[in-house]
């Protein structure tokens, strides 16, 4: 087999050994998910004109706090809700604004209208899994009726043995 996943010698295209378990758009995935993340930073600029700014070194801190929150449902709809804060220390005299600090609240839903769309798409293989439970039971439900229909055999048939040995005698 050849790198790309073509076979060496006759036709057709080999799936690398995978299993390929179904067609069409990839179901969502029904696990929320949470993100949070921090960003901090300590900038130094040496200043060559102390005449156009009185402070030798520039300095900037800066401090960025992001938290997101999203789900996506079983009709493919997907929502996600974040925040976000940024902050900007500048040890300049001449910014107005000092220091800086600046938020955001985004919320954002889709929904696609064409690819993965509705229950039947998406939830396919959830009814796969509940049909295999099905059959899984029912496959249990036999194993055990045959159990014990094997176990009554053997019983009748020491019953059928004991009453022929104590007709013989």
């Amino acid at each position: 087999m050849s790198a790309v996943g073509l076979a060496e010698s006759g036709s057709g295209v080999s799936s690398g050994g995978g299993i390929v378990l179904g067609l069409g758009p990839t179901p969502p995935s029904l696990d929320p998910f949470l993100f949070a993340g921090a960003n901090f930073q300590h900038n130094t600029f040496p200043q060559s004109n102390t005449i156009l700014n009185p402070v030798p070194a520039l300095l900037v801190d800066s401090r960025n706090y992001q938290v997101a929150f999203g789900q996506q449902f079983i009709t493919g709809t997907t929502a996600q809700l974040a925040f976000g804060s940024n902050r900007s220390r500048v040890n300049s005299p001449s910014p107005i604004l000092n220091p800086y600090t600046s938020g955001f609240l985004d919320f954002f839903i889709s929904q696609n209208l064409m690819q993965g769309f509705g229950l039947a798409v998406n939830n396919r293989y959830i009814r796969v899994a509940r049909n295999n439970m099905k059959v899984t039971d029912l496959q249990v439900k036999r194993q055990v009726i045959t159990t014990i229909s094997a176990a009554m055999n053997l019983y009748w048939d020491l019953v059928s043995f004991n009453e022929a040995v104590h007709s013989k005698e």
